[in-house]
């Protein structure tokens, strides 16, 4: 017999009452058996006892009576799996809200769910402030792209880069998973080159199949987008990521000159700090040294070490040179075209091939406004600077 402080009945009449035909007395009924079956408080004794009387409401044929049954349990802390598994198997509008936000579920009723459950049940898990880890690996593992394009836009659920390569490798073709994963703000930084590219090489088709670039240009332009983009990504950066970035680019053969080349004619000193350190093999605080003091010697030292091209090392000096001093909310343009003042107050001191050159370096790898400048420049039209 249930304790008479409890609900006040013993567990007799409570299975008379599960089966009265006023389905208002049924469903009085099993509000105060789910409270009582979900309140910590509740001894396992008396949970076991009242369970089935319970078990038999929650399938009853009147939908209120069910729905009463989840609506009670939907905020408790404790639910047994018995209970739960039935919930989940009712109709949806009374299933997934329960699924959503419940938090009495434990991380084995969820994962059992999971694993037998429809998308529409995924879904609702999916949208869940907290996920079990052994929950968040079936979703990502096995959930559609539906699932997980909601789990994507759950930003409360933390996803581990293992996570997210395993989502790209799975779903990389698909525009709304990866449109979804951008919007994270916990994205690493080696899946954000990936999506890069892949948005690129979907570019690259689409302008091949129109024809609308020469096929000699296309390969450019779309190196030239993703360089850009890269470099987009690098100024969102902290140093821990810009770190973690350059390895990246370096394991997978994307540290090219072109991409130092860009960096300097755009201004973005910390990534090129970042790339010259691991690429010549040198403390990233010794170079960020280098570049503060403006050491001419030691950054050729520098560069040399990292094997660049002598042309690429005149123009990382220029942009070491420029960059002193330089705001980032000037933007790349005002750094190219400073870029190119300092080359033409400093031309007496190169040849004019060397002068022409580096010309050609800062209208290649610069913002496209500044190659009309440079181009008038090496035609000799000296009043376009």
């Amino acid at each position: 017999m249930l304790p008479t402080d409890a609900v006040g009945l013993d567990v007799g009449f409570l299975a008379g009452v599960a089966q009265n035909p006023s389905a208002y007395q049924r469903m009085k009924l099993a509000r105060e058996l789910a409270a009582f079956v979900s309140d910590d408080k509740t001894g396992a004794e008396e949970r076991s006892a009242v369970l089935p009387v319970l078990l038999k409401l929650a399938n009853d044929e009147v939908v209120a009576v069910r729905r009463a049954i989840a609506q009670e349990v939907e905020l408790g802390t404790h639910v047994p799996p018995e209970l739960a598994f039935a919930i989940a198997a009712d109709e949806d509008g009374i299933a997934l809200p329960f699924l959503t936000v419940c938090p009495g579920l434990s991380s084995g009723t969820l994962v059992a769910i999971a694993r037998v459950g429809d998308a529409e049940r995924l879904i609702a898990i999916a949208k869940r402030s907290v996920l079990p880890r052994a929950v968040l690996g079936i979703l990502i593992k096995q959930g559609t792209a539906a699932v997980c394009t909601h789990l994507l836009a759950n930003h409360a659920i933390k996803i581990p880069i293992e996570g997210f390569r395993i989502l790209l490798k799975r779903f990389g073709g698909l525009t709304v998973i990866c449109e979804a994963m951008r919007k994270r703000k916990d994205l690493p930084v080696e899946v954000r080159i990936q999506l890069t590219r892949i948005n690129n090489d979907r570019v690259k088709v689409v302008l091949a199949r129109q024809g609308w670039v020469p096929d000699g240009r296309l390969d450019d332009l779309v190196t030239e987008a993703e360089e850009i983009s890269f470099l987009q990504i690098a100024s969102e950066l902290d140093a821990a990521g810009l770190e973690a970035m350059v390895r990246y680019l370096a394991t997978d053969k994307l540290m090219t000159g072109s991409l130092i080349c860009r960096a300097a004619c755009h201004g973005e000193i910390s990534f090129l700090v970042e790339a010259l350190a691991f690429l010549a093999s040198m403390p990233s605080r010794h170079l960020a040294t280098i570049f503060a003091t403006r050491n001419v010697a030691s950054l050729k030292s520098a560069c040399e070490r990292a094997e660049l091209p002598a042309p690429c090392i005149s123009l990382v000096t220029l942009a070491m040179q420029c960059g002193k001093g330089y705001s980032r909310e000037e933007g790349p343009v005002d750094f190219a075209q400073a870029m190119v003042n300092r080359a033409t107050q400093q031309r007496g001191r190169r040849n004019q091939a060397g002068f022409t050159d580096l010309l050609s370096l800062i209208g290649a790898f610069g913002p496209e406004e500044i190659k009309p400048v440079t181009d008038r420049l090496r035609e000799g039209k000296s009043r376009a600077a």
